[in-house]
């Protein structure tokens, strides 16, 4: 590792920012103290690690961290892939949200495309996510790239990979892709060719995904009012075309003073996860000088939709009334909404720890359900196979707080489902609902569903171990002892199987509708525990980092939802 370092350090091939930057952290690499070597394991130790789409970390020098001899090596694999994989005219399409530097990581990548002989085409400003998937689609791209690293700290950044479906890459891509990084040299020479070799996105490629959000809104309404709903990107990349979409749809919008400015150092929100409260504290006082009912919140690339509004009785952790919705209610009702505003024949597509509240609200419309691993990139997958077998797609959405109502993109859209769930909150009103009453009303029919998510993290040298102890050990545990809980059956998806309580023991398949269209769904880590209430405990850690994620479902109370989160952590200690 530290002939590594050394290594690093003295490539000719290496910019001098990085250079510059390790001299000022090592100056004396003769005498290198604890926390030096430390910070050396920190950085060199490995590369970054090749999944969920592309690769994410930190920024600065070293292998592990996010820097421009990180951008080519993976740009210059993602490049020869898609050459080797695809066929006709080599297209790409880059783009780059409001982080420090995505734009200069954007720009080369785009020249790393250029010199193996892409037809590239760059955003102007940073963009949506979801638009630049629109327009990888429409521009026939080869493969893309997008510049973010999502919902995390601004000392993150990552680049994003897609395919020529203009989804996240999986299966034979990511294989390759991450054979080719093994294959390149520590340090590659940067690039040659000038981004001015780069065309823009088309401007009426924006207007064409502007009205192909509208298009999916209900044409004929009970009222014209509209609640007063404000708008928060998180500093990020939606608020231009969100407003503008509002505009196009007539949907009046307010846009929060605080955080609709771009942003990379997210001044008001050091999260800007739209899955924590905390990353609302801002826009809630906004809202409340305002007098707005609800707040509509993307994360800082857009591809993430999130909803707070006030509930009578309820404080949250800021103090004040105001509650996130769960990704899964969201989900839920907005299906629900889209499946009596348009009705249609066809399929969902869900992941495995997502609430089974989705699935009821499906089938309560008689629509077919579709299961696969976490991730947007797994629903596109089975996304495309619903296009080769001729199935109608009709809605996807995973816990983790993505929808897509368009079955022409292949990754979530919390650009155009911010209009959507607008339109929803104006149905709901005009019935003299609030959403909460909204979700009780959806549950008359379904059932009850209350989830939660824990997250467990062990930084220790030992955390990763650990955890996959851990799940060695629930593999071995007898069903019917399992910490006192009335468990009818282990979901393994690492083996594909389900064992019964009864002893049966049946395959794992992605939909329980139509057998014969079934696949067994692709191996994974992750156990789910089915009780006999039809509550679940699913376990999902992370194969790369020391972190465990527990997917908690009770259908039968919050108390009990609580009692079953207590049993996990009990477990655990």
């Amino acid at each position: 590792m530290l002939e590594k370092f050394l290594n690093y350090l003295k490539d000719v091939s290496l910019e001098n920012e990085y250079r510059e930057e390790l001299e000022s952290i090592f100056p004396d690499k003769a005498h290198l103290d604890s926390a030096q070597l430390e910070e050396i394991q920190s950085r060199f130790s490995s590369e970054l690690s090749f999944g969920t789409g592309g690769v994410r970390g930190l920024m600065g020098a070293g292998t592990n961290r996010i820097n421009l001899p990180t951008i080519r090596k993976v740009t210059n694999a993602l490049g020869q892939a898609a050459k080797e994989l695809t066929k006709g005219q080599m297209i790409a399409v880059v783009g780059y949200d409001t982080r420090i530097n995505s734009k200069k990581f954007a720009e080369h990548a785009a020249s790393v495309l250029l010199d193996q002989g892409f037809k590239v085409w760059i955003s102007s400003t940073p963009s949506p996510t979801p638009f630049l998937c629109f327009a990888m689609r429409r521009l026939g791209a080869s493969c893309g790239i997008i510049i973010t690293a999502s919902h995390n700290p601004k000392k993150y950044n990552g680049l994003k990979a897609y395919d020529n479906q203009g989804g996240q890459i999986v299966e034979a891509w990511d294989k390759r892709i991450a054979e080719l990084i093994l294959e390149s040299p520590l340090i590659m020479r940067p690039p040659s060719s000038p981004i001015a070799n780069a065309d823009l996105i088309p401007s009426e490629i924006e207007e064409e995904f502007v009205l192909n959000a509208c298009s999916f809104l209900p044409l004929n309404t009970k009222s014209n009012l509209f609640p007063k709903i404000m708008y928060t990107p998180f500093h990020g990349t939606g608020g231009a075309l969100v407003a503008r979409i509002f505009k196009k749809a007539e949907v009046p919008l307010l846009l929060s003073a605080s955080q609709s400015v771009m942003d990379g150092n997210f001044p008001t929100c050091p999260r800007p996860n739209p899955e924590e409260i905390r990353s609302y504290a801002s826009v809630i006082a906004d809202a409340m000088q305002s007098d707005a009912r609800y707040i509509l919140a993307n994360d800082p690339d857009a591809d993430r939709i999130g909803l707070v509004a006030e509930q009578k009785g309820y404080i949250n952790e800021l103090g004040n009334r105001w509650k996130l919705m769960t990704g899964n209610d969201l989900a839920s009702l907005t299906l629900d909404y889209l499946a009596k505003t348009r009705p249609m024949s066809g399929s969902i597509i869900t992941t495995i720890v997502t609430s089974d509240f989705l699935s009821a609200v499906a089938r309560k419309h008689q629509l077919g359900v579709i299961k696969t691993l976490t991730g947007f990139k797994n629903i596109a997958n089975s996304m495309n196979r619903l296009a080769d077998i001729g199935d109608q797609y009709v809605f996807s959405a995973e816990e983790s707080y993505g929808i897509l109502i368009d079955g022409r993109l292949r990754d979530k859209d919390g650009v155009s489902s911010s209009v959507f769930v607008a339109k929803m909150l104006q149905d709901i009103e005009s019935k003299g609902m609030s959403v909460w009453d909204a979700i009780s009303d959806l549950q008359q029919s379904t059932g009850c569903f209350y989830n939660d998510l824990v997250n467990l993290e062990d930084p220790s040298s030992t955390g990763l171990e650990k955890f996959n102890r851990f799940m060695k050990e629930l593999r071995t545990m007898d069903l019917s002892s399992f910490w006192g809980l009335p468990v009818v059956s282990r979901q393994d998806y690492l083996v594909g199987s389900t064992t019964h309580s009864d002893g049966r023991i049946t395959p794992l398949l992605d939909r329980e509708d139509d057998l014969a269209k079934a696949m067994p769904i692709p191996t994974s880590n992750v156990l789910k525990f089915y009780l006999d209430d039809n509550s679940f405990i699913a376990f999902r850690p992370s194969g790369t980092e020391p972190k465990l994620k527990i997917y908690i479902q009770s259908c039968t109370s919050l108390e009990h939802l609580r009692h079953l989160e207590q049993k996990v952590r009990a477990f655990l200690v």
